[in-house]
């Protein structure tokens, strides 16, 4: 009885001698933001103050790049956290029959994992609130066609002076998501002048992108706006996307209408095959066809090599295309300069348009290529 007790527990200590030590498992990983369980706000002596309650321990994320309110406040705010709580004290006067909008898209994560919310925001209502109009849009980079994203969408009453835009503290603001979208959900029924400026104030320097609306905008017969941003010092053409020293490589030929850019690699290791190519002449040509009767810079892009095309009216054929896949875009060459111009605010001019061809252009050796282009 003794021995097998004994043996028992000899066995026993083996065993568990010899077993690997696991540690418990974590569950799930949290993968998803805060999410708020409830909101309240107080007036007290000119002063809000906004709470809002979430289910789990908050952090802070890049909260003066993506906090705003709308109209925007003079006086700093007092903010908060308190384990689960976000508090918000705004110590202004707030004007009279209006609506602010608190946006705190992107402000807040979640303390353990870093889980961004994405959408939160507060409105602020005064009593006889005249504005509940809404305005959305898009902003744009005008040369990459491409969405600009956190940039400060500003509207101005109409009676202001140009003078002071872009100088001035506006009278509602927006920030464009990662897409270019932007949106004033609160403003009043009035005529605007609007701009968007790629910097977190209000005022432009040399290091901003601009952009302006060249109408009156307003909530009676306007719900949707384009803006395009450009830099108003720098203009930019296909030569100025390359380094300055790749520029002394720059092949320019006038016989074939067009311009190849390419870096010394390149053009040691395509020497060969562009004189093989140049001397059967194995080139393919793109016709294109569009309604749009403007003058207008073509150019196809390959990542490794850039190719100009001017023209000054149809018909568009681009002609001597070593054979590959190309991206293709066209500018409207409204100054017939034969290249992108950028805009201009004093002069209330807008960057020239660029539109991307949607698809691949692929071009064949001793080809011929249609395509039909509604350039808008």
């Amino acid at each position: 009885m003794n021995l097998q007790f004994y043996c028992g527990v000899f066995f026993l200590l083996i065993f568990y001698g010899c077993a690997n030590i696991i540690a418990p498992s974590g569950g799930k990983k949290d993968i998803d933001p805060p999410k708020i369980l409830s909101t309240s706000s107080l007036k007290n002596n000119e002063k809000y103050n906004l709470q809002f309650v979430f289910d789990e321990f908050l952090v802070l994320n890049d909260w003066n790049k993506y906090f705003y309110t709308s109209p925007p406040i003079n006086n700093p705010l007092l903010k908060k956290i308190s384990k689960k709580t976000l508090s918000i004290t705004i110590q202004d006067t707030l004007l009279e029959n209006i609506n602010y909008y608190v946006c705190l898209n992107k402000c807040l994560k979640d303390l353990n994992e870093g889980n961004i919310l994405d959408t939160l925001y507060y409105f602020i209502s005064q009593h006889e609130c005249l504005n509940n109009d809404t305005l959305i849009g898009l902003v744009t980079d005008s040369y990459s066609n491409s969405g600009t994203a956190n940039a400060l969408v500003m509207l101005f009453r109409a009676e202001k002076h140009d003078s002071l835009i872009f100088k001035s503290v506006p009278d509602y603001i927006s920030k464009s998501d990662e897409k270019g979208r932007f949106i004033f959900p609160n403003i009043t029924d009035e005529d605007f002048k609007i701009v968007a400026i790629t910097d977190l104030d209000f005022f432009y320097d040399e290091k901003d992108l601009i952009a302006f609306h060249p109408l009156i905008v307003s909530t009676k017969r306007d719900s949707f706006v384009s803006l395009f941003t450009f830099d108003p010092i720098v203009e930019i053409d296909s030569l100025s996307q390359i380094d300055t020293t790749l520029k002394d490589n720059i092949i320019v030929d006038d016989t074939l209408n067009y311009i190849t850019i390419k870096t010394d690699s390149q053009l040691q290791k395509d020497s060969l095959l562009k004189n093989s190519i140049i001397s059967n002449g194995e080139f393919g040509n793109l016709s294109v066809s569009t309604s749009n009767k403007g003058p207008f810079v073509f150019e196809l892009n390959d990542e490794k090599i850039t190719k100009k095309y001017v023209f000054s009216s149809p018909p568009y054929i681009l002609k001597n295309i070593p054979p590959g896949e190309y991206n293709l875009r066209v500018i409207h060459d409204l100054d017939f300069n034969g290249s992108w111009t950028t805009g201009s605010w004093e002069e209330k001019r807008l960057p020239e348009l660029v539109v991307n061809y949607p698809a691949k252009i692929t071009i064949r050796a001793n080809w011929d290529l249609d395509l039909i282009w509604q350039i808008d």
